[in-house]
């Protein structure tokens, strides 16, 4: 029978973040059949987020922990949407898994457990419109660029494409890359993978290991479009965590990726992301 406690163990949830679930949830929900219902008809973060703001003010909780809490929550239905659709359990407590990255994430740079300015970014699991299928997430988005053309096979700007996302966990190598594009492709019956994304910074080449596992996540894809480097180091809380500053002078450098980021952002250099696609 499912349970709080049954997905808390198959999305492996750290027990202070289950402590704070608990001592929410009561409290939030005399209000949460609204916020459930607004969210499934397609409501607006924005209007949710507000519906969190005024629950926060009424109860004194956190505002992370209530969005963890209602996370949590949404999923109840969620899992409903993935009954109703055939869809396998398994995929379902995967996909979740997400909610525990991004609540460790916030204990990690934010100091609490809860969920920190990524419902909008969760809501695409909630809705059960994006999956992860072992090591990568995906969903159906549209071919953003004019053309692609590869042995014979092509693909065109709106098509229906397999887009990828990378989430925070285990290596990425190539043996759990290629276990993921098969699954997809037998989940969605598809044969086109895009990823956007800033792993696929084409001038990773110039400083990152020639042994790199993105490098070699790359190779996978041919990158077809880039976006214009910038000097904002809009991703690099990925790497780094979120902070102040991110003067190289004062980035950690206990992993290779870390340090290989400290020395290229140290000699004035710049950060950008690649769109890559790949046939399968």
């Amino acid at each position: 029978m499912y349970t709080y406690d049954l997905l808390f163990d198959r999305i492996k949830l750290p027990a202070p973040a289950r402590e704070t679930f608990f001592n929410i949830k009561d409290k939030i929900q005399p209000r949460f059949d609204g916020i459930r219902a607004a969210f499934f008809d397609g409501d607006s973060i924005d209007s949710i987020d507000s519906k969190i703001c005024e629950i926060a003010a009424a109860t004194g909780e956190n505002e992370d922990g209530i969005w963890l809490a209602v996370c949590v929550m949404l999923a109840d239905t969620t899992r409903e949407l993935y009954l109703s659709r055939g869809i396998p359990e398994d995929i379902f407590y995967d996909t979740m898994s997400d909610i525990t990255i991004w609540a460790d994430v916030c204990r990690r740079d934010w100091g609490t457990w809860g969920i920190h300015g990524q419902f909008g970014w969760l809501s695409n699991h909630l809705r059960a419109t994006l999956f992860r299928l072992g090591r990568l997430q995906f969903e159906i988005k549209h071919f953003r660029c004019d053309e692609y053309n590869k042995n014979g096979r092509s693909v065109r700007r709106g098509d229906p494409v397999m887009n990828i996302h990378i989430p925070e966990g285990d290596p990425l190598t190539k043996e759990k890359r290629f276990d993921s594009y098969r699954r997809a492709h037998d989940f969605f019956g598809m044969d086109v993978f895009v990823c956007d994304t800033w792993l696929f910074y084409p001038r990773h080449t110039e400083f990152l290991q020639p042994d790199s596992n993105i490098l070699d996540f790359m190779r996978d894809f041919e990158i077809i479009d880039s976006s214009e480097e910038t000097g904002d180091y809009g991703n690099m809380w990925r790497i780094y965590g979120h902070r102040e500053s991110y003067d190289p002078a004062e980035l950690p450098r206990d992993t290779g990726m870390r340090r290989a980021y400290a020395d290229w952002l140290a000699k004035e250099n710049k950060t950008g992301s690649g769109y890559g696609v790949r046939f399968y």
